[in-house]
């Protein structure tokens, strides 16, 4: 991170499930010159707020795709220099977790639906080498499944055997 605060110029991001990209207005105002570049987002809502968000410039313009699954990045790679991701929650989260259990259904990654995001944030991570990557997602996760998902996340991230090499940090926000 420090090379990105002391670093002149724009730092360009590529926002993949942006929410209502409060994550990247958080970042924008933590290092100033922060622009995404493409925001990605399946909720029609939260993209309309991330559209809306541009129309107040809290977000400069750029293009909002709707699927991560269908997301083609090549045209982004070497033009970003951070990654940013809110990967879905609710597989992780302890409402979320105990919600699924009480209806027998799959949690963590073993919910196909929205609890394997990660991996394919991983795979557009591989492919565009930025040199930052901000992963934000709920307390659980660092203890779900007796800390086995988080420690999948991490060694993930850091191991060049999966053709990454990050340097992981960590720390939990409160963000009441």
């Amino acid at each position: 991170m420090n090379g990105l605060a002391l670093r002149s110029g724009a730092i360009s991001g590529l926002a993949l499930c942006s929410g209502v990209g409060g994550l990247e207005v958080g970042i924008g105002l933590a290092f100033n010159g922060f622009h995404a570049v493409c925001h990605v987002e399946r909720d029609a809502f939260a993209a309309a707020v991330i559209v809306a968000r541009m129309g107040e410039a809290a977000l400069g313009a750029a293009p909002v795709w709707d699927d991560l699954l269908t997301f083609d990045g090549t045209g982004w790679r070497g033009r970003v220099d951070c990654i940013t991701a809110g990967f879905p929650c609710q597989p992780f989260s302890l409402a979320g977790v105990s919600k699924k259990v009480s209806m027998n259904q799959p949690h963590g990654f073993d919910d196909k639906t929205s609890g394997t995001l990660f991996f394919d944030i991983e795979q557009i991570i591989k492919a565009k080498e930025p040199d930052v990557i901000f992963l934000e997602n709920v307390k659980n996760l660092r203890s779900h499944n007796n800390h086995k998902t988080y420690d999948i996340i991490y060694k993930t991230l850091e191991n060049p055997k999966q053709g990454l090499k990050y340097i992981v940090s960590e720390k939990v926000i409160d963000a009441s």
